[in-house]
């Protein structure tokens, strides 16, 4: 009798288990959906740094688990992966580093368009390639390859992104002809020159501004 009542008992916690995660499905469900994004503290950068950490983990299983010379040396495997978890900080790194110092570079130079005299309805040109982080010039001086997986500047002549990020911060032109883009390259002048940094240079004719990023 006392082993059957015992039983009873667990059979007992044992349903309200079940009964409780039946319960929590709908709850869990619509916590699966976002699924880690929900902690991330950057769900743009952080889900990249993830990947690239998650491929070369792959990678390394597939070597030590897949081969023989692998299955013998198990324990080594602890070296490509320490390596490659360097590899996915410095990769994250440079991208949020790069990011915060893109939006400081945009916003300076909206900045000095503002003062310049932009308003809405003028056109701006934009020419050269903005600089890169020196957060980002270092990690691919130790790590070269990171200059062929990081993503390129989004201020670099005509391309559509740098429009993109100045509208943003308040700065709205309107898209160019590749024809226009080339046209305006009359604006850099020095009689047309307002203002000038060692990264920024703004010129301005009229309704019509061009800025000239030299990289520094």
């Amino acid at each position: 009798m006392v082993w059957r009542a015992a039983s009873l008992r667990r059979a007992d916690r044992v349903a309200k288990l079940n009964a409780l995660a039946l319960v929590s499905v709908p709850f869990l469900l619509v916590l699966l959906v976002p699924g880690i994004v929900l902690i991330l503290a950057d769900t743009v950068i952080a889900p990249r740094i993830f990947m690239s950490f998650s491929a070369c983990v792959i990678l390394a299983n597939l070597f030590f688990l897949q081969t023989a010379v692998g299955q013998k040396l198990r324990w080594l495997a602890v070296v490509p992966l320490l390596y490659f978890y360097v590899v996915s900080f410095d990769f994250g790194n440079a991208m949020q580093a790069q990011e915060q110092f893109e939006k400081e570079q945009v916003e300076r130079l909206a900045s000095m368009l503002d003062d310049a005299g932009f308003r809405p309805g003028d056109d701006l040109f934009l020419y050269g390639t903005e600089a890169e982080a020196p957060i980002v010039r270092n990690a691919m001086t130790a790590l070269p390859y990171l200059a062929d997986v990081l993503p390129r500047q989004q201020m670099s002549d005509d391309a559509f992104f740098g429009y993109i990020r100045l509208r943003q911060v308040g700065i709205d032109s309107r898209e160019h002809t590749p024809a226009e883009w080339e046209a305006a390259h009359t604006l850099l002048k020095p009689s047309h020159l307002l203002h000038e940094t060692p990264r920024f240079a703004v010129y301005r004719d009229g309704h019509r501004f061009a800025s000239r990023l030299t990289g520094l």
